[in-house]
């Protein structure tokens, strides 16, 4: 189980509860007709009566039933919990800014919104019921072993359960260093293949003595050295303990203390103390998931607990596509433009850009320049609502970015960044989601309009840079979007094709167009620019 959890995973596990907590109930009764089946049988060999045989039948049909019932309501409790996990962290993730999305990548995300969901399972559907069943069985033998074989039974139990405390408590804590360790290297290794096999091509023709494949070597070395230091450490007393858990020792030890017995004694100090320590060896494993579950639940956490962009007024409903424009006239601004009020935007207590006030010119290309790091990327980032200004206002128009759902952000300002992703799909398939109701006639025509020749069932995934960017545009003129914002639309592309996107652009009727270039020759054929030094504006 978690020792604790965040709002997320709590919210999550809350309506899982009543299911859990009747599967673990199930699990501890179903171990306590394990053991009176065991009872059953030491009577049998002490008196012969078919009764003990009926009696030893019902038990073990009540266990293997009651433990069938507690599989199922266990798992699907947390297939459940998996499932309000999984929509709760992409609410989560569709509200994060730009800039945390950029700090935690696409591994990162797909981490946490995949595998560690996914490592939270054996802590949800296993473990519980392992606890309770670790808790009632043990207590309810080592009582029937100290009632049938007096105290000195106990004796019989002596080093198995000294090795069990072994390998529950110290060999766990022992490890966590190491594990920490080990997944930091693994992922090392992982980020240095995927660098080798992104630039196969130029290490075959120039070598990489200091790049990847260096990174790589020296990894794996950290990894195996990490290993052996382990396996010195710990893997040598665990696997003492796990042979003083198997149950030949036990039944040796179990002959020792009742070899004068009576038979049906010898056999209850023999049933008892297996029956007894039989769950601590099915948790040791339950308790590596745990050991990952905690890990798992801690980096939810953290993403749970990323600020978020402020999503609009309460109760305000995003509009549909087709309404948002009737909306904009509706409030009395046709050619909404975005306007910058003493904004500022701060990062560990560093000023990134700002204060800025500005007015973008509605119906009109807008040129932002600068050199490198000079707040060109933050500032469209901005207007695109990828991030909120930590003073200041932004407004629509005349309406206040933080006055609009932020769901319906991306229908009034259409967004193209430098370097976009693309889905795993076809090129129709990117292209639909920003008019889900688009022909294929009209399709073709944004790609046409960002002079991209592709097939619509062409996949999109090996689509090179300046045809992402391209295919990115192309969405967002179908958007219908008063707004575009652009970073270096044309950086990925060759002269004449970024003079055809940029005669596109700029013949493009009742769209207001802000674009980061570094490009003067394109910055020169806007209708206005701005120059940015340092977060300010200069010019």
């Amino acid at each position: 189980m978690l020792t604790s959890t965040g709002p997320g995973i709590g919210r999550a596990l809350h309506g899982s509860v009543a299911r859990l907590a009747t599967g673990i109930g199930c699990a501890a009764l179903a171990a306590g007709a394990g053991v009176a089946l065991l009872a059953a049988v030491v009577e049998f060999v002490r008196a012969p009566d078919p009764r003990w045989v009926w009696w030893g039948a019902l038990a073990l049909v009540v266990a293997g039933a009651l433990n069938s019932l507690s599989s199922w309501l266990a798992h699907g409790a947390e297939a459940e919990f998996e499932h309000r996990l999984r929509r709760i962290l992409a609410a989560h993730v569709s509200r994060l800014p730009t800039s945390a999305l950029a700090r935690l990548g696409a591994q990162g995300l797909r981490t946490r919104l995949d595998d560690d969901v996914s490592a939270l399972h054996h802590a949800v559907a296993h473990l519980p019921g392992e606890i309770a069943t670790v808790v009632i069985a043990p207590l309810a033998a080592l009582v029937l072993l100290v009632g049938y074989a007096g105290p000195p039974g106990l004796l019989a139990v002596v080093p198995a359960a000294l090795a069990a405390v072994f390998r529950l408590v110290v060999i766990p804590r022992l490890s966590r260093r190491y594990a920490a360790d080990r997944g930091r290297t693994v992922g090392r290794i992982v980020t240095a293949v995927d660098d080798m096999v992104r630039g196969a091509v130029i290490t075959r023709v120039h070598g990489d003595e200091s790049g990847a494949s260096a990174r790589y070597a020296t990894a794996t070395r950290e990894f195996g050295h990490g290993f052996r230091d382990w396996v010195g450490r710990v893997a040598t007393p665990a696997a003492v303990a796990t042979a003083l858990l198997q149950p030949s020792v036990t039944l040796v030890a179990a002959f020792c203390v009742g070899h004068r017995m009576p038979v049906w004694q010898l056999t209850a100090v023999c049933v008892f103390a297996l029956a007894s320590l039989a769950p601590v060896l099915r948790l040791g494993h339950g308790l590596d998931y745990l050991g990952a579950a905690r890990d798992a639940a801690r980096r939810i956490d953290a993403l749970i607990a990323e600020p978020l962009l402020h999503p609009g007024p309460a109760g305000n409903r995003p509009l549909p596509r087709d309404e948002t424009a009737a909306a904009t006239r509706a409030a009395g601004d046709p050619k909404p433009a975005p306007v910058l009020e003493a904004v500022t935007v701060r990062e560990d207590g560093r000023r990134l850009v700002g204060p800025l006030n500005l007015v973008i010119t509605p119906n009109a290309v807008t040129a932002i320049t600068g050199p490198s790091g000079s707040g060109k990327t933050t500032l469209l980032r901005l207007l695109g609502r990828g991030i909120d200004p930590d003073d200041g206002t932004i407004r629509l128009g005349d309406t206040p970015y933080r006055d609009l759902p932020l769901e319906s952000m991306a229908r009034r300002v259409a967004t193209v960044p430098q370097s976009p992703d693309v889905l795993p799909r076809s090129v129709r398939e990117n292209l639909l989601p920003a008019r889900p109701h688009a022909t294929d006639p009209e399709l073709r025509a944004a790609l046409a309009a960002t002079a991209l020749d592709v097939p619509l069932d062409a996949p999109a995934g090996p689509l090179s840079g300046g045809e992402r960017q391209r295919l990115a545009l192309a969405r967002a003129l179908l958007t219908q979007a008063p707004v575009l914002v652009l970073d270096e639309p044309t950086s990925a592309l060759d002269p004449d094709t970024a003079e055809a996107v940029m005669n596109t652009l700029l013949a493009l009727p009742g769209r207001t167009i802000v674009l980061a270039t570094h490009d003067h020759a394109l910055a020169a054929r806007a209708d206005h620019r701005i120059v940015l030094e340092h977060g300010e504006v200069v010019a």
